[in-house]
């Protein structure tokens, strides 16, 4: 009997154990700490999935090496004042050309021929793009040539074009597009230029003018430059060359305001006067001058030496191949031998 309570009891309490273990919410962990009454159930986050090829984007090399040299480091346009790398607007110091710097101006240059620029230092400006002011040696491509210092300023396009946008003498100020202030180069006169030429000379007597051709400039009016054959009114006189410059204002009166001689030299053997080019001229300078670029020359007079063959001195108006030149006078000597073949010899200012 009991042996029968004593196996009742135990079966009742292992039933409320039971029991009460069904109806727990959230059982106490072991070591006996006490859990919130409303616990919290926390799920773990999921791992974000693995970009996709579009979602990358690649700059550089994307198979090169993280020390590979391919990999370009470009300047940060955010970058602090004081930051040598990237100054944008403002010039950064001279320095050696690396093989980038070498690059553009080799691609810019392509094809300016007639003056060999070399390069010596460059310094850059960071705009929508890259400016390079490259300090050069030039030198004309012609016999006894002056070496020259020049600045060449090159514009590398976001879209990786070079371009040339000035050329200008160390010591001197980047020029200026040629609008109001800037002479034109010389050409044939046009019914215009004439009837403005034969107005201001109307009552000029004692020497005969012949305009050969004309520069013009833009001022409060315009200037005319002509350049002339004169010769004086009485028997046996010699032409001489000479500019005219004559002034129009905006109600269209003219007055003469310059008349000067152009200086040539007297070589015994002897040159003769300067002179509108005919035909034969057009064909020596233009056969001498036709793999000649880079500087585009207009001849406008030309005086002539007899030697053994003939030598040419053209008067030209000269104007580098770049935007903003402005043009120059020269003398381009051509000598053409006795079997027609015709040979540059010098180019020199017009003094």
């Amino acid at each position: 009997m009991k042996r029968f309570l004593t196996m009742s009891l135990l079966l009742c309490l292992a039933a409320s154990l039971m029991l009460a273990g069904c109806t727990s919410e959230d059982p106490a962990p072991l070591g006996g700490t006490e859990t919130s009454e409303n616990p919290v159930a926390l799920t773990p986050p999921e791992p974000d999935p693995e970009p996709s090829e579009d979602d990358l984007v690649t700059i550089g090399n994307p198979n090169a090496e993280e020390d590979d040299e391919s990999m370009t480091t470009l300047p940060n346009p955010n970058a602090d004042d004081d930051d040598p790398g990237a100054i944008t607007g403002g010039w950064s110091e001279s320095r050696n050309l690396t093989d980038e710097d070498r690059a553009v101006f080799d691609a810019a240059m392509e094809g300016l021929v007639g003056m060999i620029y070399e390069p010596l230092s460059v310094e850059t400006q960071i705009v929508a793009g890259t400016n390079y002011r490259f300090l050069c040696n030039a030198t004309g491509v012609y016999p006894d040539a002056v070496t020259e210092q020049k600045y060449v300023i090159i514009w590398h396009k976001l879209d990786g074009e070079a371009e040339i946008t000035e050329i200008y003498d160390v010591g001197g100020a980047p020029s200026e597009p040629m609008f109001s202030g800037g002479w034109t180069d010389y050409r044939a006169l046009t019914a215009e230029d004439r009837a403005v030429f034969d107005q201001a000379m109307a009552d000029l007597d004692g020497v005969a003018y012949v305009p050969i051709s004309v520069a013009t400039q833009i001022v409060a009016g315009t200037n005319y430059r002509f350049f002339c054959d004169a010769t004086a009114v009485y028997p046996g006189a010699e032409p001489t060359s000479k500019y005219v410059t004559i002034y129009q204002d905006l109600e269209g009166n003219v007055e003469i305001t310059n008349i000067e001689d152009l200086e040539t030299p007297f070589i015994v053997g002897g040159y003769s006067e300067f002179r509108g080019l005919t035909d034969e001229d057009w064909e020596v300078f233009e056969e001498a001058m036709l793999s000649w670029t880079g500087v585009r020359y207009q001849p406008f007079a030309v005086a002539t030496q007899v030697v053994s063959g003939t030598n040419y001195r053209f008067l030209c108006t000269a104007k580098d191949v770049y935007p903003g030149a402005q043009p120059t006078t020269k003398k381009v000597v051509i000598y053409k031998d006795l079997e027609g073949n015709v040979e540059i010899t010098e180019i020199v200012d017009e003094d």
